[in-house]
């Protein structure tokens, strides 16, 4: 039985589940809606992903062998544009997020970072082309939740500076 494969998705399950019980109270905790959407956003990936490991744990339980067919994972990108659009809605209209929200989405950008570097490592370390393709998968998903969170605090720290950055992004297209 190839434990140490086992014992690499056991951790995996382990961050995600802990990153989405903390998004799921974020999101109850949240005074803004871009906070409650964006760990509303978080916690549904986190779910994805404990979904897919687990169909890959029980495959590898099963038969001994990675899979060659991969779990998907689902892409989240349409919901993360909406986030932005209505915070900055709600930003233009003078409702600002308390400083609880930016300080959960600090916390936040940690796990994704913390996931995103086992998954790194854990594609690294792997010769199977399925298995390393997998963990290459999940770390981009938590680099680009990374980014989202990243993206969601200098819009709250700085909503000036993230519109007019946007907008001379959307015009030199």
């Amino acid at each position: 039985m190839p434990t140490a494969r086992l014992t690499a998705l056991r951790h995996a399950l382990t961050l995600e589940a802990d990153g989405m019980a903390y998004y799921r109270q974020a999101r109850d905790q949240a005074t803004s809606a871009i906070g409650q959407q964006m760990f509303e956003f978080l916690r549904r990936s986190e779910e994805d992903h404990i979904r897919a490991i687990k169909q890959l744990y029980h495959a590898l339980e099963e038969t001994g062998d990675w899979p060659s067919q991969q779990p998907g994972l689902t892409d989240t990108a349409a919901s993360h544009e909406n986030i932005f659009s209505r915070a900055l809605q709600e930003i233009a209209a003078g409702i600002l997020p308390a400083n609880d929200d930016l300080q959960a989405l600090h916390l936040a950008a940690e796990f994704e970072r913390r996931g995103e570097d086992f998954y790194q490592q854990r594609a690294s370390d792997c010769e199977d082309i399925f298995e390393k393709s997998f963990y290459h998968n999940l770390a981009l998903e938590e680099a680009g939740h990374l980014r989202n969170i990243e993206e969601a605090i200098e819009l709250l720290e700085n909503p000036d500076g993230f519109f007019m950055q946007r907008e001379a992004g959307a015009r030199s297209l």
